[in-house]
C-alpha cells in the first residue's frame, strides 16, 4: 500500500507545479469579431454580427459599459440609453433613431439575434461620446470612452489581486508539504493540516469574492473566482483522496485522483488568464506596468 501511496503523492505533486511561467494571447477566430471598450475585451453571451458593414452587438452589454442607463421596451421594440444629459431611443427593425430628440438615419437598424436585441456598436458608442476604430486585421472594434473610475475601489482590489496571487503560492506549497506528510506524519497531524488548508481556501473565496465588482477589472476578477472555486474543490477532494489512501480503498482512490487531477489543471488555466487580463486590464488603467507578479515554485 506504501508503494501505491508514494506513486500517488508523485502524480499529485507533479500536477501540482503546474504554475510556470506562461503567456497567452487573446485570440479571435477569423470569423468572429472582438469588442474591447477602453482595453477590455467584452465577454457576450450573444456573439457580435457582422451587417452591411457594421458591427451589432448585445445592446445592454454595450450600454452599461459606456456607463449608460438602458431600458427595453418589449411591447413597442424600443431600446431608450440614457447617459448625463444624452438620451438615444432605437426601435427594432428602423433605420431612424432619436438622439437627444432628433431624428437621425442609421446604416442598419436595431435587430434581434438568436432572441436578443442587437444594437450597431459605432452608432451607440460615439452618440454617447465614444471615439471608435476598427481594427480590420484582428477583426476588434475598440471603443475608448469616458468612464467614472472610482480609484479607491480600484486600489482595493488591486491590493487584493495580488495578495491573492502570493496567498495561493503559500497555500500550494504548504498542500505539497501535506502531501508528503503522509508517508511519515499521523493521521492526526494530516487531517489538522488538511483542516488548515480548507480553512484558508474558503477565507481566500470569501475575502476575494466579498468585494464589489469593478468594471475595469471585470475579466481578471472574473478568472480569478474561477481559480479559487477550483482550488477549494481540489482541497475538499484532497481529504477524500488521503482518508481513502489511508483506508487502502485503492479503486475508490484512483477515482477521486483523476478527479483532483481534473480540477488542478482547470485551475492552471483559469489562473493563466487571471494574470493575462490583470496585466492587460491595469495597464489599460494606469497607462503602463510599474510592478511585476512572482508566482512560482
Amino acid at each position: 500500500m506504501k508503494k501505491n501511496i508514494k506513486s500517488l503523492i508523485a502524480v499529485l505533486i507533479v500536477c501540482t507545479m503546474f504554475f510556470a511561467s506562461a503567456s497567452t494571447m487573446i485570440v479571435f477566430a477569423s470569423n468572429n469579431i472582438g469588442i474591447v471598450v477602453n482595453g477590455r475585451t467584452l465577454r457576450l453571451d450573444q456573439p457580435p454580427v457582422m451587417e452591411s458593414g457594421r458591427t451589432l452587438v448585445p445592446l445592454r452589454a454595450i450600454f452599461e459599459e459606456l456607463g449608460a442607463q438602458v431600458d427595453w421596451n418589449s411591447a413597442n421594440q424600443t431600446i431608450t440609453g440614457t447617459k448625463g444629459n444624452s438620451t438615444i431611443k432605437l426601435v427594432v427593425g428602423n433605420t431612424t433613431a432619436v438622439v437627444d430628440g432628433k431624428e437621425v438615419k442609421m446604416d442598419v437598424p436595431a435587430k434581434v439575434v438568436n432572441g436578443r436585441t442587437l444594437v450597431p456598436t459605432r452608432f451607440v458608442a460615439e452618440s454617447l461620446g465614444a471615439v471608435v476604430e476598427w481594427d480590420g486585421a484582428n477583426r476588434i472594434v475598440k471603443v475608448i470612452a469616458d468612464v467614472v473610475i472610482d480609484e479607491a475601489t480600484i486600489d482595493a482590489y488591486i491590493e487584493l489581486f495580488v495578495d491573492t496571487t502570493e496567498l495561493l503560492e503559500e497555500g500550494l506549497l504548504s498542500y505539497i508539504d501535506t502531501l508528503m506528510m503522509i508517508t511519515y506524519a499521523s493521521e492526526t497531524l494530516i487531517q489538522q493540516e488538511l483542516v488548515k488548508l480548507r480553512n484558508n481556501s474558503q477565507k481566500m473565496q470569501s475575502d476575494f469574492n466579498a468585494i464589489k465588482d469593478v468594471k475595469v477589472f471585470e475579466q481578471s476578477q472574473f478568472y480569478m473566482r474561477r481559480v479559487l472555486y477550483y482550488y477549494n474543490l481540489v482541497i475538499a477532494d484532497t481529504e477524500e483522496l488521503i482518508a481513502l489512501a489511508i483506508e487502502g480503498k485503492e479503486a475508490e482512490l484512483f477515482v477521486i485522483q483523476g478527479r483532483v487531477e481534473t480540477n488542478l489543471s482547470k485551475m492552471e488555466s483559469e489562473f493563466m488568464k487571471a494574470i493575462e487580463h490583470f496585466f492587460l486590464e491595469y495597464e489599460a488603467y494606469a497607462g503602463e506596468i510599474d510592478f511585476e507578479l512572482n508566482f512560482e515554485f
